[in-house]
C-alpha cells in the first residue's frame, strides 16, 4: 500500500515539475517575441516651394525707416546723456580727492579749497536728487563750471611740481652747448672748421637765456606760490628751443674735405717736339 501511495506522488510531482517547465517555456517565448524590434522603410516625398519676400509699399517702408532714425536718435540721445552724468560724477569724485594732496595746499589758498570742497558736495547731492532726471545739456554746463574753478588751481599745480625739471632741463641745454665750444677750442687751429663768429654767437645765446633763467628764479621766490608762477613751461621750452635751433646749426656743419694736390700735367707732343727742335738745330751745326 505504502509503495502505491509512492509511486502516485511521484508520479504527481512529475506532472507538476513538466507543467512548470512548460509554462516557463511558454512566458520566455512571449518575452522574446515582445523584444523583438522590427524596422520598417516607409518612402517619403519631400516637396519645396521657395517663397518670395513680398517687399512693402513705399509708402509703408517711408514710415518704418523714419520709426528706424526716431529709434537711433533715441538711442544716442540716452547714451549722450550718459555720458554727460558720468563725466559730471567722476569729475566730482576726482578733485574732491585732489583737494587733498600736499601741494594743492601750497598752490591754493584755503578759502579756495574751501569754497571749492562746498561747490562739489553741492553738485553731488543735486546728481542723486534734482539731477537725476536732468538733461545732457544740465550736466554738461554744471561741468563747465567746476572746470573753471579747478583750471588755475591746476595750473599751478603742474607748474610747481614742474618747475625745478623745467629749470635743470634749461640748465642742461646751456651746459652742453658750453662743452661744446670748448671741445673746439682745445682741438688744434688746423683742424676747427666752425667760425669764430659762430661759436661767439651760440655762446652769447647761452649766457643770455641763462641770464634770463637767473632772472626768473628769483623773482619767482618773491612770489606767493598761490599766485600765478613767474616761472613757466612754456616760457622755458620757448627758451630752451631758441639755444637748441642755434646749436643744431653748430652740429649739422660738416667738416669740409681736404684739397688733393692736382697730379703734374703730362707733356703734349707739341710741347716734346719743341724741346727736340733746339737739338736737332745743333746736330746741324756740327755738321
Amino acid at each position: 500500500k505504502d509503495t502505491k501511495e509512492d509511486e502516485t506522488k511521484k508520479n504527481d510531482t512529475e506532472q507538476e515539475n513538466s507543467r512548470q517547465n512548460e509554462t516557463e517555456a511558454a512566458v520566455n517565448k512571449t518575452t522574446t517575441e515582445e523584444n523583438k524590434v522590427s524596422i520598417v522603410k516607409v518612402p517619403l516625398t519631400i516637396h519645396y516651394n521657395p517663397v518670395e519676400i513680398i517687399p512693402l509699399p513705399a509708402n509703408e517702408k517711408a514710415i518704418a525707416k523714419k520709426r528706424i532714425q526716431e529709434l537711433d536718435f533715441m538711442d544716442k540721445q540716452k547714451k549722450l546723456r550718459e555720458e554727460a552724468r558720468n563725466a559730471l560724477e567722476g569729475f566730482v569724485y576726482r578733485v574732491q580727492d585732489f583737494l587733498y594732496d600736499d601741494t594743492v595746499q601750497i598752490v591754493a589758498t584755503e578759502d579756495e579749497i574751501e569754497k571749492f570742497r562746498e561747490k562739489l558736495s553741492e553738485t553731488s547731492d543735486w546728481l542723486y536728487d534734482e539731477g537725476e532726471q536732468a538733461d545732457t545739456q544740465v550736466y554738461n554746463t554744471k561741468l563747465r563750471e567746476l572746470q573753471s574753478i579747478e583750471k588755475p588751481i591746476q595750473y599751478r599745480f603742474k607748474e610747481y611740481n614742474e618747475r625745478s625739471k623745467n629749470i635743470d632741463r634749461l640748465t642742461s641745454a646751456i651746459k652742453l652747448v658750453r662743452d661744446f665750444v670748448a671741445s673746439i677750442h682745445s682741438q688744434p687751429e688746423e683742424d676747427r672748421y666752425h667760425t669764430k663768429e659762430e661759436l661767439q654767437s651760440v655762446l652769447l645765446t647761452a649766457n643770455t637765456v641763462e641770464e634770463w633763467m637767473n632772472e626768473q628764479i628769483e623773482a619767482q621766490k618773491k612770489q606767493n606760490e598761490t599766485q600765478d608762477p613767474i616761472i613757466t613751461t612754456a616760457k622755458v621750452l620757448e627758451k630752451k628751443k631758441l639755444l637748441d635751433d642755434e646749436f643744431v646749426k653748430l652740429l649739422a656743419k660738416k667738416k669740409p674735405k681736404n684739397k688733393k694736390e692736382s697730379p703734374p700735367k703730362n707733356k703734349t707732343d707739341e710741347e716734346s717736339k719743341e724741346e727736340e727742335k733746339p737739338s736737332d738745330e745743333h746736330n746741324h751745326d756740327e755738321l
